[in-house]
């Protein structure tokens, strides 16, 4: 049996570091790399790619999808903003969830996760795929296109 190894490396600003990327990055298979600002400045995140690329590690070549879960209107309209011109190999996080009484109790954004949720089980979000020219691929399948 294989196992991959997925970790969110480059994360930090200036002198501030979370975690020590050198040292894990010969260890794993995959770097989500902290692109888009999400945490992270341009200086860690152009080091950490050069540190993946030394190491072969697969990496994401973009980062959408960090939100304040207070936007205004559906989250269609949120999601086709977040993946237009979107790179090949672009990460697109997204916070889906089936709310229960224990998520409930510990979590404040259970309305922006039920709608995620519907969304991505509806038919419009696989029509946004295809007119926006994607496909969902598990994410070494989607960085080995790149």
């Amino acid at each position: 049996m294989r196992m991959t190894i997925n970790c969110d490396m480059g994360e930090g600003f200036g002198l501030y570091r979370m975690g020590n990327d050198a040292a894990l990055m010969p260890l794993i298979d995959l770097a989500n790399v902290a692109c888009g600002f999400h945490a992270s400045d341009p200086s860690i995140m152009r080091a950490t790619v050069r540190l993946a690329k030394q190491h072969g590690v697969a990496r994401n070549r973009g980062f959408r999808g960090a939100r304040s879960f207070a936007e205004p209107g559906p989250f269609r309209a949120l999601f086709r903003r977040m993946i237009a011109d979107a790179p090949a190999g672009c990460l697109v996080m997204c916070h889906p969830g089936f709310v229960d009484l224990a998520l409930s109790a510990r979590d404040p954004v259970t309305e922006s996760r039920e709608a995620e949720y519907r969304y991505f089980a509806s038919e419009e979000f696989s029509a946004d795929l295809a007119a926006a020219g994607l496909r969902l691929a598990r994410l070494g399948e989607a960085l080995a296109e790149t």
